[in-house]
């Protein structure tokens, strides 16, 4: 039953990233930079905020798309840290784990309204070094 489940959760998932790839190449392109940049020694924060720009690129329907994939990270984020305690307990307790969800939003906002006003490719890349405010 979960392999079933994990499979067609990598269908549902390839499938929306091959609309994306058509409908909306922005999107797509922070999706992309979110596997490749996911190892690295960047900060969290830097992380949020290039992506969300990256993905923000587009305009103003790219960045509605952004945020609310950001949105249902952070939600699905929030809900596997507080069912586990020895999460909660690395973030100080339930209302920690909400601060941190918080801090991230606000970080994908400040990306995204960077990536509105900055859409040439290329322009996200100095939030790789350096967190804007």
């Amino acid at each position: 039953m979960t392999n079933n489940r994990y499979n067609k959760t990598k269908k549902d998932e390839g499938f929306v990233r091959n609309t994306l790839k058509k409908t909306n190449p922005s999107v797509y392109r922070a999706l992309k930079e979110a596997d490749r940049i996911s190892p690295m020694n960047i900060s969290d924060e830097n992380k949020h905020q290039y992506i969300s720009c990256v993905g923000s690129q587009g305009g103003l329907g790219s960045s509605i798309v952004t945020l609310a994939g950001g949105t249902y990270r952070e939600a699905k984020d929030i809900y596997k840290k507080l069912l586990k305690p020895e999460e909660r307990k690395k973030y100080g307790g339930s209302l920690g784990v909400l601060k941190d969800s918080a801090k991230d939003m606000k970080n994908n906002f400040y990306g995204a309204g960077y990536g509105l006003t900055y859409r040439q490719n290329g322009d996200c890349n100095c939030l790789l070094k350096r967190k804007i405010k």
